[in-house]
């Protein structure tokens, strides 16, 4: 949290021409998804087969996408109020 006031940024990007730093590892490991295309959160949803940089963006496309798909047998929220999915197959 410190790094936020001083502005130290020790984790720099070490893809060749890019000069982006960030205050956290997680913060670089996401920015270097940018260069390598790497989507490894997958939409829950079945037969969906959309796939994103970070979850946060999951997390969007299932409350934008397939909300409105939902029962509310099916619903379960966590605690920021995004749509968790519990999907009943048979």
């Amino acid at each position: 949290h410190k790094r936020k006031h001083t502005g130290e940024k020790p984790f720099r990007c070490e893809w060749d021409g890019c000069e982006s730093s960030f205050t956290e590892a997680h913060h670089l490991k996401a920015h270097e998804r940018k260069h390598t295309g790497e989507r490894p959160y997958g939409c829950e949803w079945p037969g969906c087969e959309r796939r994103y940089k970070n979850r946060q963006a999951m997390r969007f496309h299932m409350d934008r996408v397939h909300k409105k798909e939902l029962t509310d047998e099916d619903v379960i929220m966590d605690d920021d109020h995004h749509v968790m999915v519990e999907i009943k197959l048979s």
